[in-house]
C-alpha cells in the first residue's frame, strides 16, 4: 500500500493534523515499517467486509521511541593528562632553551667553580636535547596532522514514532493519545479518484475522534455530558424546565410513541453509566492487599520450615486484618449521597463494588497459599482474621442481596426522577408499589422499618421535587410560608408534601396493597 491511494492519503492528513507533525515522513515510516505489516492493518480496514468480529476501528498512537547510541566526544587538552603532561615538557624545553650554553674548557686548570657551571651546563643540554628534539619542523607538522583525541560516550536519542492497531489498544499504548477511526459501513470503502473526492466521502464513512485517558473513563465524561443532556433536553421542553416561569408552552407535536422510546433511551443510557460507574470503581479501587514478593511454590510444610519466610507473612496477614477492619469501618460510616431513592441504590453499588475487591482478593492462589502456611504456624492470629473475613462476608452478602433487589426498583425510581408529564407518574407509582413490596416480603435486609421507611421517605421527596420542577406556583399555593422560603435555595435538600400532609407508615401502604 502506498501514498497513490486517496484514501491513505486522507487518513495521512488526519493524523498528522491531530498528532501535530510537520512532515508526513513519520506516515511514510509508518508505511514501510516491519515488511509492510502496518500497512496490512490499513489495507484490512478499508478493504475488508466488517463482519461481526471483523476490522471495524483503526487506531493510531505517537510515542517516543529511546536509542542508545556511541557518540565520540573531543577531549579538551586541559582533562587530559598526555597532553597536559606533553605541554608541562614543552614549557620546560622552552625554559631550559634561554640559559647560554658553557663550552668546553682543557682538562688542565679546572677549578670547582666552573667545574659546577659545566655540570649544569652538561645537564641543561641533555635535557633540552631529549625534550627538545621533537620539536624540529618535520615533527610539528607530524603533530599537526594527528586527529585530535577524543573519546565515547552514550547518548540517549528520542525518535518520534507513529504505530496502528486494529480494534484494540496494545497495553504499552493505553495511557497514550489515541486517534480512532470507526466504520460506519460493513462494506469496503471505496477507492476514490483522487483527493478532492476522498474528502467529500470519507467523513460519511468514517467516524473519527481523540482518546486521551483511560477509554471507560472518557465513555463515562461523554455519557454524562453529552449524550444524557442530548435526549434530556426533550423533556426539559416539554416540562418546560429551566427555560422560563411563564405559563407553559404548547404541547410538543411528538407523538407519544417517540416520547416513550425516547424516555427508554434515556432510561436505557443511565443504566449503562451505572455499570461503567461501578466498572471503574472496580479496576480503579485502592484497596488493594498488599502480597509479598517472595517464591510460594514450595510445600506449605517447607515455607513453615523457613523462620524469616514464616515471620514476613505473619506481619502481612496482621496487615490484611487491620486494612479490612478500617475498610469496614469507613464503609460503616458513610451514607448515601443525596435525597432521592437513586442515591440510595448508588449508596449500595459502590459498597459492594468495596467489598467485592476485598473479598475477590482473598480467593487469589497466593493469598489462599499464605493463609494454608499462617494456620499452621500461627492459629491464634489466624482465629482473629478468620473473624475478620466473616464479617467481612457478612456486609459483602448484605451489599450483593440489597443491589440485585433494588435494581428491580431501578426502573421506576428512574421513571419519577425524567417524567415529562404526570401521567407517566400515575403509570409509575401501581408498579413500583408493587415492587416494594416484593422486597418488603423476599429481602432479607429491607423487611423491617429502619430499611423501608427511609426508601419510602426518598420516594416522597423525589415526588415533591418533580412537582416543584413542573408546577412551582402550585407547590407555593399548597406549601406553608416556612416550607416555601426553603424551596429555591435547597429544594433537593427539602421534602416538600405533595398535599401538605404527613406521610402515613409506609409499611401499612405495602401491606395493603
Amino acid at each position: 500500500m502506498s501514498l497513490d491511494d486517496p484514501r491513505v492519503e486522507w487518513l495521512r492528513d488526519r493524523v498528522c493534523a491531530c498528532f501535530n507533525l510537520d512532515s508526513v515522513s513519520y506516515f511514510e515510516d509508518l508505511l514501510g515499517r516491519g515488511d509492510g505489516e502496518e500497512a496490512q492493518k490499513i489495507n484490512r480496514f478499508l478493504n475488508e467486509i466488517t463482519e461481526e468480529e471483523g476490522v471495524s476501528a483503526l487506531l493510531f498512537f505517537k510515542c517516543l521511541r529511546e536509542e542508545e547510541v556511541e557518540v565520540q566526544v573531543p577531549i579538551d587538552p586541559e582533562e587530559n593528562p598526555a597532553a597536559k603532561e606533553a605541554n608541562e615538557n614543552e614549557e620546560a624545553t622552552k625554559e631550559s632553551a634561554k640559559l647560554p650554553a658553557t663550552p668546553a674548557k682543557a682538562e688542565g686548570g679546572k677549578s670547582p667553580g666552573k667545574k659546577k657551571k659545566r655540570r649544569k651546563s652538561s645537564l641543561t643540554s641533555e635535557t633540552a636535547s631529549s625534550v627538545g628534539a621533537p620539536q624540529t619542523p618535520s615533527s610539528l607538522a607530524e603533530a599537526k596532522d594527528e586527529p585530535p583525541l577524543t573519546r565515547t560516550e552514550v547518548k540517549v536519542v528520542y525518535h518520534l514514532e507513529l504505530h496502528v492497531a486494529v480494534n484494540s489498544a496494545p497495553q504499552r499504548f493505553a495511557e497514550s493519545n489515541t486517534l480512532y477511526f470507526v466504520r460506519n459501513t460493513k462494506d469496503p470503502i471505496a477507492e476514490p479518484l483522487d483527493i478532492k473526492e476522498a474528502n467529500d466521502t470519507m467523513p460519511g464513512m468514517l467516524q473519527m475522534g481523540m482518546m486521551n485517558g483511560h477509554p471507560l473513563l472518557i465513555l463515562k465524561l461523554l455519557l454524562n455530558h453529552v449524550y444524557i443532556p442530548l435526549l434530556s433536553v426533550g423533556q426539559l421542553k416539554s416540562s418546560n424546565g429551566g427555560y422560563s416561569q411563564g405559563e407553559r408552552q404548547a404541547k410538543d407535536r411528538e407523538s407519544k410513541g417517540v416520547l416513550v422510546i425516547r424516555d427508554e433511551m434515556l432510561n436505557s443510557t443511565y443504566k449503562f453509566l451505572s455499570h461503567v460507574d461501578w466498572t471503574l470503581q472496580q479496576l480503579e479501587g485502592e484497596i488493594k492487599l498488599h502480597i509479598p514478593d517472595m517464591d510460594l511454590e514450595p510445600d506449605a510444610h517447607v515455607l513453615l520450615s523457613m523462620p524469616e519466610v514464616v515471620e514476613k507473612l505473619d506481619q502481612c496477614v496482621m496487615n490484611w486484618q487491620t486494612q479490612i477492619t478500617v475498610v469496614i469501618e469507613e464503609l460503616q460510616k458513610k451514607q448515601p449521597q443525596g435525597q432521592g431513592p437513586m442515591a440510595e441504590i448508588y449508596y449500595w453499588q459502590e459498597r459492594t463494588a468495596s467489598l467485592s475487591a476485598l473479598c475477590e482478593q482473598l480467593k487469589l492462589p497466593a493469598v489462599k497459599k499464605i493463609l494454608e502456611v499462617m494456620t499452621l504456624a500461627d492459629p491464634v492470629t489466624m482465629q482473629n482474621l478468620d473473624m475478620t473475613m466473616t464479617e467481612l462476608s457478612k456486609y459483602h452478602v448484605e451489599a450483593v442481596e440489597n443491589v440485585r433487589f433494588l435494581g428491580t426498583l431501578e426502573r421506576h425510581f428512574k421513571n419519577l426522577v425524567m417524567a415529562v408529564d404526570f401521567s407517566v407518574i400515575l403509570d409509575t407509582i401501581p408498579p413500583m408499589m408493587n415492587g416494594l413490596r416484593l422486597v418488603w416480603i423476599i429481602s432479607g435486609h429491607y423487611n423491617s422499618d429502619e430499611r423501608m421507611v427511609p426508601l419510602m421517605e426518598r420516594i416522597a421527596w423525589e415526588l415533591s421535587a418533580w412537582e416543584w420542577s413542573v408546577h412551582p406556583v402550585q407547590v407555593r399555593e399548597r406549601t406553608t410560608p416556612a416550607q416555601y422560603t426553603q424551596l429555591p435555595s435547597s429544594v433537593r435538600q427539602t421534602h416538600v408534601p405533595l398535599s401538605g400532609g404527613q406521610h402515613s407508615n409506609p409499611k401499612h401502604h405495602i401491606e395493603l396493597n
